[in-house]
Parts: structure tokens; sequence; C-alpha cells
């Protein structure tokens, strides 16, 4: 009898280890899988929060992990699988960058890649619910177009809440500081949510403090220290994926905008000046301008517009040249006469990322036509 039930006890045993190796290798934790499908998703802007610290003990663990506010990185943007900060990083798996980093000879002696308990106390401070069971069940990434760079963070999304740990750390310093990791959320206040067209926008638009822009053929010109000032209004989804994404000047003013809790979107149609300012269009009736300062919102109007129409005419006349420079803005002096200040574009969201003018002349307009010159006014 007791040989018996030892048989079935074996005979039980043996099954169970065939399904176990039976089963595949590459299953996919439900954590991981939800970090997947988020990331599968198009156009995510993230914007950093917060920034996590600890510190590493005389024995080389990691204690007390603090959590505090944070927005100096520039934003994640993640579309269709792949992350985006100029450059593009697929997604790669845990075995392959610790391989990465483990032959890279610049890496210091002391470096020590991070537990599961770690990375859950990581993930706890930083305030997510979710925990891991196991290194592969964060989302890891590589540098995509032949380059083998690792990324040496994890990635978790719950929520609106994305999650960076960073998976290895250097020891050897009494009560040393290192950083753990920072939170991004895709939750964004201002951001184009539908597509708008030009001439939806067209039109005069006025803050509550009285300050007032013009759209009018394809740009947009505003009054600032007594001069016309314009900026060509850019519909974003003309770049689409990566020809977007890895736009230099889009990237910069990407960050400019996140910082002020504001996004470029696949959808925004936008304009700046060589001010660095930039104007966002929200919807037909709504607009914001974002700088250093904050964010304002403008009202479209049907009052009458304080930008004289020759001003128009006058930018007209001058981009008919086609020069390598264009003009950023004019200053009037007396009757049909402006100093201009030029600039290398006036398409600041994805060319002119430095602002600022290049040069100046001098314009003047008469029965229809200009004569330009060089600047003689204090410009």
């Amino acid at each position: 009898m007791m040989n018996k039930k030892l048989s079935v006890a074996v005979l039980v045993l043996g099954c169970l280890s065939l399904l176990a190796a039976c089963q595949p290798s590459n299953v996919v934790s439900k954590v991981k899988q939800h970090t997947v499908t988020v990331l599968n998703q198009k156009d995510q802007v993230w914007r950093e929060t917060e920034a996590v610290s600890a510190t590493v003990t005389s024995q080389g663990s990691l204690k007390n992990e603090q959590v505090k506010p944070d927005n100096k990185l520039s934003p994640a943007i993640t579309n269709a699988g792949k992350f985006y900060s100029v450059a593009t990083f697929k997604q790669s798996d845990y075995a392959t960058i610790k391989k990465a980093i483990q032959k890279n000879e610049a890496q210091p002696k002391t470096l020590r890649f991070v537990t599961v308990k770690q990375v859950n106390a990581t993930l706890k401070a930083m305030g997510a619910t979710k925990q891991i069971k196991a290194l592969t069940d964060l989302v890891y990434t590589q540098q995509a177009d032949g380059h083998t760079f690792p990324s040496n963070d994890g990635y978790l999304i719950e929520g609106d809440h994305l999650y960076e740990v960073i998976m290895a750390y250097t020891t050897g310093g009494n009560a040393s500081t290192v950083n753990r990791g920072n939170v991004y959320s895709r939750k964004i206040k201002y951001g184009t949510t539908k597509q708008l067209t030009f001439n939806e926008v067209a039109g005069t638009w006025q803050s509550t403090a009285g300050d007032q822009a013009t759209v009018r053929d394809d740009q947009l010109v505003t009054i600032q220290n007594k001069s016309y000032v314009r900026g060509k209004v850019e519909n974003l989804s003309h770049l689409q994926g990566e020809k977007l994404y890895r736009n230099t000047a889009y990237s910069l003013r990407q960050t400019q905008l996140v910082k002020q809790n504001a996004k470029l979107t696949q959808e925004s149609l936008v304009a700046g000046d060589l001010y660095d300012n930039m104007y966002l269009f929200l919807s037909k009736t709504k607009m914001a301008r974002v700088n250093t300062s904050g964010v304002t919102i403008f009202t479209k109007k049907a009052d009458q517009s304080q930008i004289p129409a020759q001003v128009f005419e006058v930018f007209r006349l001058l981009d008919q040249r086609h020069t390598d420079e264009v003009a950023a803005y004019l200053l009037p002096h007396g009757t049909d006469t402006y100093s201009v200040a030029l600039t290398r574009s006036i398409n600041y969201a994805t060319v002119n990322y430095e602002g600022g003018a290049t040069g100046a002349e001098s314009v003047s307009i008469q029965d229809g036509k200009i004569s330009v010159g060089p600047d003689l006014n204090h410009n």
C-alpha cells in the first residue's frame, strides 16, 4: 500500500515538473504587460514630478529612501513602444542591459546591481502600489539605430505615473547619497486635445491683462517693446513620429513647455518668437502663452486688431526676397519706415530654438514697394 502511494506521489510530481517545463520561458507578468500596453499608446508626454535618493551604508546596502519634488529633467516621450529623447530608445530586457553595463570598462568596480527587494523599496517610496516579483517585471531600453548604448533604468507604469528606477549604484563611500530614480506624470494641464486648422485660430486674441495677439497669414504677431514681433504658426502633425520626436528644436521646446505644465502633441498648432515665448493653441477659443514666468491664457475676441495692416504687408514683401535670414520683428520709425530684426527662421518650434536676432536692416514702404538698406536706428 505504501509503495502504491509513493508511486502515485512520484507520478504527480513528475507530471507537475513536466507541466512546469512546458511553460514558455518568456511569460510576461501582468505588471510588465500593463507597462508595455501603455508604452504602445500614441504620443505620450511624461513630465518629471519627483526625484528619489537613498543612502548607501558602509556595508553597501541602501536605506532612507527620500522623495522630493523635482522637474529638472527633460520630459520622457513615448510612442508606439519606444522612448524618445532626440535619440530613439527601443525596449530591451534585463539580461541584455546588465551584460552591456558589465562589459563597459568605464563602470567602477564598486558597481552593484539592485535586488528585487531594493526595487520594491524604491517603488514604494515613489508612491507606487505595484510591486515586482522579478527584475524582469520592469521594462528596459537601449538606443536604437544600430547603437547598443543601454539605459541603466527600469520602468514601471501605474495609472498616469511612469516610475523610472535606477538599476545599479556604486558603493564605497561612507553614508554617501545615490540617485534611485524619478517619477513622471502624464497629467499635464495645458495641451491640445483636438487637431485645429489655421482658419480656426485666425483672428485676434487677448489676455485678461490686455495683451493682444493677431493670427493672420499663418503667423502670430504681437506688440512687444514697441515692436511688431512675429512667429510662424506651425502644424506639428506635418512632422509625424520620429521626424518630430528626433527634432532638436521640438525636444527643447517640449522641455520648456513641460516645466510650466504644458505640452506639445502631434496635433498641436504652435507659434513662438525670438524672446522665447511659445503660443500654444488649446482650442478654437483658448490659447496659452508659455514662458519662464509661467502660463498666460488668451481668449479669441472679435475686437479690432492692434496690428496695422501695413505691418503684415511689409512682412509679406520682405519674405518674397527669400534670403537666408527672415524678419523677426518690425520697430516703427515715423511713417512707413521700420527697423527690421533678422533671425534664421521664424519656425521657433521646429527649427529656431536659439531665438534671438542675428542681424538688422531698415525697410521703408511706398506705393506697395519696399526699399531695404542698413539700419541706422537703434534696433
